[in-house]
């Protein structure tokens, strides 16, 4: 299956977990996503400083992806780099969710307006065979692992195909943030009972019929509400405050 994002089977199952072995391969990107996802869990605070050295051995790779990783995360608004002071942890309060979905949300809306009718069916029957074994499961038996591996490949199948390299590229630029901030918000929930929402199963379940159908509106409509219900959730779990403008 052709997708711009694929899921990483890697990833940390834990926020305890940050630290586990790095693949070969793609060093910076995976620990550009790391020190993401530790940023949005608190295991880094506001002001923090980043030192290059102390981080390279914690994950076990040299200084040179460590390096290349926190320009990313400069170029991304994560981490500011100042002159005789070093890196230091920006702020993430929930102003700053928002500012960031919104984001995602432009870009991921004008993506599926250009990749409705482009996407191979059989690849979208594929997601809603694997998504509709999801949702049949007890509640207690859902997935995450596997929810979030849905979500990956459907969000990168979008964006693969809306046939714009510019709109693509931006939205891959962006991906190490949103899989961050998605991961820690997961990790933070996993012993909750609303750790797997049934309605984000279903609100995928939506976008995908409305692509089957090649439904421009209905595929903008029905992902337009996934994105504005995990922002609010977000949010609401993340800060204690309601998704108001």
């Amino acid at each position: 299956m052709e997708t711009l994002d694929e899921f990483d089977d890697n990833a940390p199952t834990s926020v305890g977990d940050l630290t586990k072995p790095l693949q070969r391969g793609g060093l910076r990107s995976q620990v550009s996503q790391r020190l993401a996802i530790a940023i949005f869990a608190r295991r880094f605070q506001p002001g923090e400083k980043l030192t290059v050295q102390p981080l390279a051995e914690q994950f076990g790779v040299s200084r040179t992806p460590v390096r290349e990783a926190l320009m990313e995360l400069e170029s991304l608004g994560m981490v500011d780099v100042l002159p005789h002071k070093g890196v230091r942890v920006r702020e993430f309060g929930p102003q700053e969710a928002r500012d960031l979905c919104q984001v995602r949300k432009i870009l991921e809306l004008e993506a599926i307006r250009c990749a409705c009718g482009t996407i191979p069916r059989e690849q979208l029957l594929t997601l809603q065979h694997d998504l509709k074994q999801v949702i049949a499961a007890e509640p207690s038996m859902i997935s995450s692992k596997e929810t979030r591996r849905i979500d990956a490949q459907l969000h990168g199948t979008i964006a693969f195909y809306c046939q714009n390299r510019r709109l693509k590229e931006e939205i891959a630029r962006y991906s190490t943030i949103y899989k961050a901030l998605s991961d820690a918000y997961y990790l933070e929930l996993q012993s909750t009972e609303r750790f797997v929402r049934r309605e984000e199963n279903l609100e995928h379940l939506a976008i995908i019929e409305a692509l089957l159908a090649e439904d421009r509106e209905a595929s903008q409509q029905a992902l337009a509400k996934h994105l504005d219900t995990w922002l609010a959730d977000y949010v609401a779990e993340r800060f204690g405050e309601s998704n108001s403008a």
